[in-house]
């Protein structure tokens, strides 16, 4: 006796709540695949972190209309609004660039905030550990407390995703004490630092994995070495480049 065919799985109506609105979420998964769509099999990593840098930029939706960081809409790259319709900043973007082949090593670009004030550094998974700036929280420090118990964290000038965040608050400026705000002004010059950081850091990348595979296997530790130095240096640059950022940007008024 034959019984009825098995129903296709359809994993979005298994697990989508009704009770929210899909457009926002639909609006961000197109312009995903727009973008996506725009490089079909010349995907590079930089193309990667434009995509997580986008706020609709070229589109009928002529993104962003005043300025990013005052937004229209919960662009890919999202920014606290006066209207408070957004669910937050972008905690933090990361790239996962995985080996194209036995032997090669995997590598892990990460920024924190919002990733257009931001500049991406490449971590390894096959490194030994972090530099201590990047692991520092805020002025709460890390402590293992129940979720619903946690209070929020605060501003710590040790610490690195802190600190981008007072750089994101400092492009931004105060949209509703000074329409149109500062970010048209201010991110350009971000971008123009950073985005040449990225390319330097691109560029040394290849002689830096091929000169840590050498020794993967007759010396790990050594590699481990290259690896973590390499991540060290690109952020002890960074590190400079906020600096030289945060001199230029008036601080915000509380």
């Amino acid at each position: 006796m034959r019984g009825n065919p098995p129903l296709a799985f359809d994993f979005a109506q298994a697990y989508v709540d009704e009770k929210t609105a899909r457009q926002v979420s639909h609006m961000r998964g197109m312009r995903s695949r727009q973008l996506l769509e725009e490089r079909c099999g010349k995907i590079t990593p930089q193309w990667m972190m434009r995509i997580a840098r986008d706020h609709y930029e070229d589109t009928f939706l002529q993104g962003p209309y005043f300025d990013a960081a005052n937004p229209d809409f919960l662009s890919l790259c999202m920014h606290i609004s006066p209207a408070d319709f957004i669910w937050g900043n972008t905690a933090s973007s990361c790239v996962a660039v995985l080996p194209k082949e036995a032997g090669d090593l995997p590598v892990f670009w990460w920024t924190p905030g919002p990733p257009c004030n931001g500049c991406y550094v490449p971590f390894f998974p096959h490194g030994s550990k972090l530099p201590e700036v990047v692991s520092r929280a805020g002025q709460k420090g890390r402590k293992v407390i129940p979720a619903d118990q946690v209070g929020e964290d605060s501003y710590s000038p040790a610490s690195y995703w802190w600190l981008f965040r007072q750089l994101n608050d400092w492009v931004k400026g105060d949209p509703v004490k000074s329409l149109p705000g500062c970010y048209a002004e201010h991110n350009p010059q971000v971008r123009a630092k950073f985005d040449e950081l990225e390319r330097i850091f691109s560029a040394q990348l290849p002689a830096v994995v091929q000169n840590a595979l050498a020794l993967k296997g007759p010396n790990p530790a050594e590699m481990e070495k290259i690896l973590d130095d390499f991540s060290a240096s690109c952020i002890a640059q960074v590190l400079a480049g906020l600096k030289d950022l945060l001199e230029r940007f008036p601080a915000i008024e509380e």
